[in-house]
């Protein structure tokens, strides 16, 4: 289970944002993962805790923001959303570019003010 790594790194990510940010409790961290990231967002959900035992991100929520595969035709221009596609569906092209989807990344971290 990989997620238990990435959830290391977030918490490591994190409490530096929260050094640097001069803030106690972090309360909130808003991620974005794409579905073809290759991480299972309920494993990540289940793995942060653990991760962050000991820390300031103990009692932290996670919200993830599923973001849909998104692929840009070359040929024509137009969009395909969909994870499963071998052509464009507006022009049959193959020389599909991959615009979002493989995402994995933090959207926002809600701490605690210490002012």
């Amino acid at each position: 289970m990989h997620e238990l790594s990435i959830a290391q790194a977030l918490v490591d990510q994190v409490q530096k944002i929260a050094k640097e940010s001069n803030s106690g409790k972090v309360i909130r961290i808003t991620l974005r993962i794409g579905k073809l990231a290759g991480v299972d967002p309920e494993a990540l959900s289940f793995a942060f805790p653990i991760a962050a035992e000991g820390t300031c991100l103990h009692s932290t929520l996670i919200e993830v923001i599923s973001v849909e595969p998104e692929l840009r035709c070359r040929a024509c221009g137009k969009s395909v959303e969909t994870e499963f596609v071998l052509a464009c569906v507006h022009c049959g092209s193959k020389d599909l570019d991959l615009k979002q989807g493989r995402e994995l990344m933090i959207e926002s971290v809600e701490m605690e003010d210490l002012s």
